[in-house]
């Protein structure tokens, strides 16, 4: 199943949701971690929690306040990042990111897009 989540603003309502479809693959998209829009919670890492899933997780942007600090470049304006999760339901044995040419043709650096992309082992060890 695949969802973008919108950075998990309304985590309950997103976990509650998945829950019910029992899928054993979830494709997650706007992932945030350690956002204050968020509120700092590493949003992958709490519905792998709360539905008993491996996580895989890939940094797509680093998120800024601008309403604190000088700009980008002061540390004080780092507010988290936002990516991508692969979550399932069986152990994962090996995961990356891939990183997807520029679909837009302006080559902006900051538009990088990435996949994640996750082998699992798709039965249980007696």
């Amino acid at each position: 199943m695949a969802w973008n989540i919108e950075r998990g603003y309304r985590l309950a309502s997103v976990i509650a949701a998945l829950r019910r479809e029992r899928a054993d693959a979830l494709l997650l998209s706007e992932v945030d971690v350690g956002c204050a829009r968020s509120q700092m919670v590493d949003v992958g890492a709490e519905i792998a929690a709360a539905l008993g899933m491996c996580l895989v997780f890939a940094t797509e942007k680093i998120c800024v306040n601008d309403d604190a600090g000088s700009g980008p470049g002061d540390a004080d304006a780092f507010d988290g990042v936002e990516g991508l999760a692969i979550l399932s339901s069986f152990d994962v044995i090996d995961a990356d990111a891939l990183f997807l040419p520029d679909a837009s043709k302006k080559n902006d650096p900051r538009k990088q897009r990435l996949a994640l992309r996750a082998t699992c082992r798709a039965f249980r060890e007696a």
